[in-house]
């Protein structure tokens, strides 16, 4: 027996059930079902369990993208830590990768903010976007460029980093900003791995949130919405 909250609105007790690749739950009153959600297991970035169990997701189906944060509690602890690792496991093999939120790595990302990129809503973006990264467990270290080639500069010095300390690596790079700023960060990896003529790619992944007027390359890399953006990366 568990209760569902959303945007701090409980419901009635509810069945919760996995299958298909979803998690769906639905509310009764009497014997009457009154309501339901369905979420696809690609919607979730985030995963918590302490008194209660919190899902936050980005959901997919609405434009523009919307975070959502759900929580499951008045369960008996051992329901709801059950639910928590089939959850995580079923993330893991909707493509989602291992969850940081599981507690096995906590994931450093450098992240690199054009705040004049575009109509200079860089910093904008990037507080939409910062509490899905939050929600996953993203351990962020975060930079504004200030000048023409930064970017670039800043991806050297810490990808060089990253390569001598294999202890603290960065799982990845986001630019928020536009084709510039993206353009500069690759440069910074290859001044650092080898040019594309290397014989394997910079181990070090890069997303692009797009902050700028155009964003060619979100177009191919990610998604135009920033936060679809977020959960692709």
């Amino acid at each position: 027996s568990v209760r569902a909250v959303h945007n701090n609105s409980q419901s009635n007790r509810c069945k919760i059930s996995i299958r298909g690749g979803q998690l769906s739950w639905s509310w009764t009153a009497g014997t009457v079902i009154s309501r339901s959600r369905v979420l696809n297991f690609e919607e979730i970035v985030g995963v918590r369990l302490k008194e209660s169990l919190i899902i936050c997701v980005i959901r997919t189906c609405s434009k523009p993208g919307e975070l959502k944060v759900y929580e499951f509690t008045n369960a008996c602890a051992e329901t709801l830590e059950s639910l928590h690792k089939c959850i995580l496991v079923l993330q893991c093999a909707a493509g989602a990768g291992i969850p940081a939120t599981l507690g096995w790595h906590k994931a450093r990302i450098l992240f690199i903010i054009n705040p004049t990129s575009g109509r200079r809503k860089g910093n904008e973006v990037m507080e939409k976007v910062a509490p899905a990264f939050a929600a996953a467990g993203i351990e962020p270290i975060i930079f504004r460029t200030e000048s023409a080639g930064h970017a670039r500069d800043i991806v050297k010095s810490h990808a060089s980093a990253s390569s001598s300390s294999p202890d603290a690596p960065l799982a990845g790079i986001v630019v928020v900003g536009g084709d510039g700023t993206a353009n500069e960060a690759v440069s910074g990896l290859f001044d650092v791995y080898g040019g594309p003529i290397a014989h394997a790619p910079p181990p070090i992944p890069i997303g692009v949130i797009p902050a700028g007027t155009d964003g060619t390359l979100a177009k191919f890399l990610t998604k135009m919405d920033p936060l679809h953006a977020a959960q692709v990366i």
